[in-house]
């Protein structure tokens, strides 16, 4: 037993001992009653059982005296040793009483405390708060306790954090104390400061990676996020927590199953691996973005998974930029196509251009000479009509490589239109209703008029096969104005002005895989012999040249609308031609033709000296020279075959200048004379005659050659 118990021991004897003779003395103020008469036998009996009754009661009290003692020792060392400390207070704030706990925890001896104001212990800085609280706690009295932490000020001028618990229990004799129990809590404080800078760090480190962060359990539902993730997601950081990341990223109420295998959260919780995927996600105001979803399993202590790290990389920039690439490479391999092709064409136009120059010629001059009612006539029509087909067909092939030669005209496409209806009416049949709906008040386009009739040629030709039968075709003009966004979803197209020619068909529609082939080179879904594959290849051809842009949209079942944006042109109105006159005549002048087809050098020639001119005909340009050496003085007019062997029409024109320094020179070729600029082989702006040619088109430029000045 300690000191302390014993000393207290030793004063509850001396007060049973007072106690003991104030109950004497009062006793002996008190007469005793006078008992009935009784036997001396019987009042010994009962002096005995009386006797050993109290003996009985004096040793049942000793044993309850001890181990009511021993219970007092006990609860007296609970009380002053427990690992808190206790303190009653009055209503003044005073300390009634304090255990030694109290005393060690504020550096100060117990009977210092007694009497001493509490709040002398709490910081300065603190004790409104503690004067506060325990005004509260004095007016719920009874209620409930009450729980503050402030910071307690020792005797050595040292401070540590304390959690106080206080109550006021009912008092009978009105006298109330607040018992409070004091605990230090620096250490749970310093742990709980350390768990909130430990917190702040990883979210600091979370904050700092680039890419969103976020951690979900078992039920998808967000446990950790950070700023990036929020930033994508457009919700605000305290929103996220909780919620379900599908909720989230997807804006749905159930989880992502459409997505199956393209969601790493569920994969990972299926199966404890890392995955990478690539979708699709929707920002709270409704926008999209594409993320590099990145999961990684968290394991509790028993190696289960108890949620998954999920990082999401926003690759919305580089998926456009990656689409951006697969649309110029596409637009790069259509390119190389159309060059490869108008290589072809370029080579095949020269060489059949000058066989058709001969056929067309030929059949020209023949019917010149032949009565309309020779029966050889109808044989000369059919052939010329074949060759003009045949130059169609080479000057399709141009178009769609661009290499055409045109000549563009400032126009109002309306009337251009117009113009080509009756034609487009018997190209489609009765069975087909033919609908125009012009555009008012269009603005107007520069266009050669003849690429207009092949437009609508090819177009409606194409929605015919299409249609197969009866059907509805409607062509339609109007007016566009394109913001750059729209621009950037159309091939070539800039923002701007434009007008729009579109055709719609009733037709049978077409597949996507089939859409996204129909301008190239030979493509054609049609039996063999029904179709070339050029038709809308030359469209686009023809589209691209004059600085347009072209879509096609179909659906399978429901026709087809081609839409067809020409600029608007700003520039002046174009003087109308003049009416053709006769055929120009010659006037017995000079030309030296220099040609290396045999068959068209000998038609030319026949062609001019019938129109009055004398004719010096050269089959190469070695022979051209030696020509022009014996007539230097009576030549006026060089004509002359750009493309030949060992020379070509320039290098031939620049030697005979030397001799003939103001020789007046016509080109003629198979060739445009844009691709033979093109070529650095003739200036844009010389004398040109594209083959093949009519003999008036021939009388024409020869006439105009010499006239010029």
């Amino acid at each position: 037993m300690t000191k302390t118990a014993k000393a207290t021991q030793a004063g509850r004897g001396q007060r049973s001992t007072t106690l003991r003779r104030a109950a004497e003395q009062q006793l002996d103020k008190t007469p005793p009653e006078q008992p009935p008469a009784r036997s001396p036998e019987e009042l010994l009996h009962e002096l005995q059982v009386y006797q050993l009754e109290l003996e009985m009661q004096n040793n049942e009290l000793r044993r309850a005296q001890v181990a009511l003692e021993e219970s007092r020792d006990r609860y007296l060392d609970l009380y002053e040793f427990a690992p808190v400390g206790y303190l009653s207070l009055d209503r003044a704030g005073l300390i009634v009483a304090g255990n030694l706990t109290l005393a060690g925890l504020l550096g100060v001896e117990r009977a210092r405390l007694q009497g001493k104001h509490f709040r002398h212990f709490v910081v300065a800085g603190e004790r409104e708060r503690w004067e506060r609280h325990l005004l509260a706690l004095w007016q719920g009295q009874g209620q409930e306790s009450l729980t503050c932490e402030v910071r307690l000020l020792r005797e050595d001028g040292s401070v540590f954090a304390a959690q106080l618990h206080c109550l006021v229990p009912e008092s009978i004799t009105g006298n109330s104390v607040a018992r409070v129990t004091v605990s230090d809590v620096s250490r749970r404080r310093q742990a709980e400061e350390q768990l909130r800078e430990s917190q702040a760090f990883l979210a600091a480190v979370l904050d700092s990676i680039g890419d969103a962060v976020v951690v979900v359990d078992r039920d998808f539902r967000i446990l950790k996020s950070n700023h990036e993730y929020a930033r994508q997601s457009g919700y605000g950081e305290a929103e996220i927590l909780g919620r379900h990341c599908y909720a989230v990223s997807h804006q749905v109420a159930r989880p992502c199953d459409e997505l199956g295998e393209h969601c790493a959260v569920r994969r990972t919780l299926a199966d404890g691996q890392h995955h990478t995927v690539t979708h699709q996600h929707f920002r709270r105001d409704g926008g999209k973005l594409f993320v590099e979803s990145k999961s990684y399993p968290l394991r509790d202590a028993a190696g289960q998974i108890a949620a998954v790290v999920e990082t999401l990389t926003d690759v919305t920039e580089i998926r456009r930029l990656e689409e951006e690439h697969e649309h110029m490479r596409q637009q790069l391999h259509q390119a190389q196509k159309m060059e490869a092709i108008g290589r072809l064409a370029g080579g095949m136009a020269h060489d059949f251009n000058n066989m058709l120059g001969v056929i067309l010629g030929r059949a020209e001059m023949a019917l010149m000479y032949i009565p309309l009612e020779d029966r050889l006539r109808l044989s000369l029509e059919e052939i010329n009509r074949a060759g003009q087909r045949s130059a169609a067909l080479i000057a399709q092939l141009l178009a769609f490589a661009r290499k055409q030669t045109i000549c563009p005209r400032v126009l109002e496409l309306n009337e251009a239109v117009s113009g080509t209806l009756s034609l487009l009416r018997r190209l489609i049949g009765e069975d087909i209703e033919l609908c125009w709906q012009p555009g008012g008040e269009l603005w107007r386009v520069k266009i050669d008029p003849v690429q207009v009739d092949q437009l609508l040629a090819n177009l409606v030709v194409n929605a015919r096969d299409a249609m197969a039968g009866p059907g509805r075709l409607v062509i339609a003009t109007s007016k566009v104005c394109l913001d750059e966004q729209e621009a950037a979803c159309l091939e070539g197209a800039v923002a701007g002005d434009y007008v729009e020619l579109s055709v719609v068909d009733s037709g049978c529609g077409m597949a996507p895989e089939v859409l996204a082939h129909i301008f190239e080179p030979f493509f054609t879904t049609k039996e063999v012999g029904k179709g070339s594959g050029l038709g809308l290849a030359t469209v686009y051809g023809v589209v691209r040249q004059n600085g347009g842009c072209i879509r096609m949209e179909s659906v399978q079942g429901r026709g087809s609308t081609c839409r067809i944006l020409l600029p608007r042109h700003l520039g002046d109105v174009d003087v109308p031609a003049p009416e053709p006159g006769p055929m120009a005549k010659g006037g017995g002048e000079t030309l030296l033709l220099a040609e290396d087809e045999p068959a068209l050098l000998a038609m030319t020639r026949h062609v001019l000296e019938g129109l009055g001119y004398t004719v010096l005909a050269a089959g190469s340009p070695s022979e051209a020279l030696r020509l022009a050496a014996d007539h230097a003085d009576v030549i006026h007019l060089l004509i002359t075959d750009v493309v030949m062997p060992d020379m070509n029409g320039r290098e031939l024109v620049e030697r005979l200048r030397r001799q003939l320094p103001t020789l007046k020179t016509l080109y003629m070729s198979g060739h445009s004379a844009n691709v033979l600029a093109d070529r650095g082989g003739l200036a844009k702006d010389v004398d040109f005659l594209a083959k093949p040619f009519t003999i008036k088109d021939l009388a024409a430029r020869v006439r105009e050659a010499l006239d010029s000045t």
